[in-house]
């Protein structure tokens, strides 16, 4: 120490044993409250000057307890706020406030658990707003002693470089003392405006804090030795510079310039691999302008890029693009509106509008064509039909009945024996079931009677005939001539109820029989009931006939069961998909 009074220097010393001594030999720095007392940061803990006693010390922070695993009791950096509160920076051991009454409290950044990133503090400062600036291991990092709150700032400009030193000045900025450099800070926006040589900055390597004489000179120390500024007169206000799209490429092949002035660049679908390159015309440190793009369309949000001036976008499907560019300066002054342009990539032809319609119009025009083709099949099957059926109906039928009148009037003839007249009897019954049986034909073959209603009619004209002198009762829907069938439904359903009443009539010995039809959700339904003698389903043999019923049930789609007993009559039910 400097005694000015004596014009002599007086070192202080550790002295090994002596609890009045400084603490260690290894000192930080040194600090002058406001009330003169001064604070010694040193290797070994907080040393206070006692006043009026000469080489008298009060040693802090000496507990086993407050002591780093690795830095043990270092401090570096001592500090009074405007409430005249004491704080002391340690490494690894976080922030200290020392109160009045010799206790002190600690606070520590619980997100370091090791001690080594913001619990190691070189440096502290408080601004004009009351809130405390940290340099650490970690980087810029905010303490509000209100809340107790430790924020952290990281800053991509400083590329990890530690802080050493950290300043207030009148505007309430931030000056950064660090190894890359002089810097300012707006603690508000966390705005970083990097000084160097193109400001006068003759040293980018600074390892010390700062000191400001009572001119309001600043000095700060580096490598090479140290530089001198006024803060207040260094601006570093710039306006934001202006963003340009350099170049576009397709796979690799630039486009022309003339295309970027237009603000639209269109494209064919086979070229949707695009890079773009672009810069910040802002010369005072080019390799320091930072961008961030995006593709609307593609990109959820800006993409950061850092100083890389370029972006690529490989098969961009067809559709309509903003390619949109901003970027900074070497200040950090952005240029938030930045340029952008239109990319637009054109659809392949096979998915054009055009197309499309095209191709609609094509397949609308080959299913008509189809329907009319299938129509007019169907209309020629009519046709063939109802021909097919007036020729059986005028000429078969026409012959069967000649032949049924000869061979009953023949049968007259006296001199005919009496086996030629049995003869000719057999010809005209064969002749009158053939002529009855093209009848049916004629009727399952003509397209006008193809309806449920048709269907029904000619069950209810036929059954009288089938089943003689028994009584029965046919019940049915009304469905309208609407409801149009196919000649196999009205085939199978025909042939199934004929051969059932056949069946009665033959075997049954009934005395009544019930004819019940019901139509269920396209589904019809046939039940026939006698109270004929019935029969033994265990012990029945299965004949051609019950082959046959469920064969005609299975071609459209349903199914029959026979249900019976000795004595209990019989019951079929016949079903089918209308």
């Amino acid at each position: 120490m400097l005694d000015k009074q004596r014009n002599q220097v007086v070192v202080y010393k550790h002295v090994e044993g002596d609890s009045t001594s400084l603490v260690n030999n290894r000192v930080d720095g040194i600090v002058e409250d406001r009330s003169g007392t001064l604070w010694i940061c040193t290797l070994g803990g907080l040393s206070e000057l006692i006043q009026g006693k000469p080489r008298r010390f009060r040693n802090h922070l000496l507990a086993p307890k407050e002591s780093d695993p690795v830095e043990g009791r270092h401090v570096s950096d001592v500090f009074q706020d405007h409430l005249s509160n004491l704080w002391v920076a340690t490494y690894g051991r976080g922030l200290i406030k020392l109160e009045s009454a010799g206790t002190h409290m600690s606070f520590l950044h619980q997100a370091d658990s090791a001690g080594t990133g913001e619990n190691w503090i070189y440096n502290l400062v408080e601004d004009r707003d009351g809130l405390f600036w940290l340099s650490t291991r970690a980087g810029l990092v905010s303490f509000d002693p209100r809340s107790g709150r430790f924020t952290r700032h990281p800053m991509s400009q400083l590329s990890d470089a530690h802080i050493f030193g950290i300043y207030v000045d009148q505007q309430n900025d931030l000056w950064l003392s660090t190894e890359i450099g002089l810097a300012k800070v707006n603690p508000k926006t966390l705005s970083f405006t990097r000084f160097d040589g193109t400001y006068g900055m003759a040293f980018t390597e600074l390892l010390s804090g700062f000191f400001k004489d009572r001119h309001g000179r600043m000095f700060v120390g580096g490598l090479d030795g140290f530089a001198e500024f006024y803060p207040e007169s260094i601006s570093a206000v710039s306006r934001a510079p202006e963003i340009a799209v350099t170049a576009l490429s397709v796979f690799g092949k630039d486009i022309p310039a003339s295309t970027l002035s237009t603000g639209e660049a269109p494209f064919s679908h086979d070229q949707n691999s695009l890079s773009f390159s672009f810069a910040a015309l802002d010369y005072a440190d080019p390799l320091r302008n930072r961008f961030a793009y995006r593709m609307v369309g593609v990109d959820n949000d800006w993409v950061e890029a850092g100083t890389r001036n370029y972006a690529s976008y490989a098969n961009l499907d067809p559709g309509h693009y903003m390619f949109q560019v901003r970027g900074c300066n070497s200040n950090n002054v952005w240029n938030e509106s930045g340029t952008s342009i239109a990319v637009v990539i054109a659809p392949p032809y096979w998915l054009a509008w055009w197309f499309r319609i095209i191709v609609a119009v094509f397949i609308a025009g080959t299913v008509y064509a189809a329907y009319r083709y299938r129509l007019r099949k169907l209309l020629d099957l009519e046709r063939l039909r109802l021909r097919i059926a007036n020729d059986l109906h005028d000429d078969v039928g026409s012959n069967l009945s000649a032949i049924a009148m000869v061979s009953r009037a023949a049968q007259r003839a006296p001199e005919l024996t009496t086996s030629t007249k049995r003869k000719l009897a057999e010809i005209y019954d064969t002749a009158v079931l053939t002529s009855e049986g093209m009848k049916d034909l004629v009727w399952f073959i003509k397209p006008e009677d193809d309806t449920l209603d048709d269907l029904f009619l000619r069950m209810r004209d036929t059954a009288p005939t089938l089943l003689g002198e028994i009584p029965f009762e046919f019940h049915s829907p009304e469905v309208g001539d609407s409801a149009v069938i196919t000649i196999d439904f009205k085939r199978s359903v025909f042939l199934a109820f004929k051969e059932i009443l056949v069946n009665i009539t033959k075997h049954a010995k009934a005395n009544r029989v019930e004819i019940q039809i019901a139509l269920r959700n396209h589904e019809f339904e046939m039940v026939i009931r006698d109270n004929g003698r019935g029969f033994d389903e265990a012990a029945r043999h299965h004949g051609n006939g019950l082959q046959s019923l469920r064969k005609r049930a299975q071609l459209i789609g349903g199914s029959c069961a026979i249900t019976s007993s000795p004595h209990q009559g019989t019951t079929v039910k016949f079903s089918g998909r209308i």
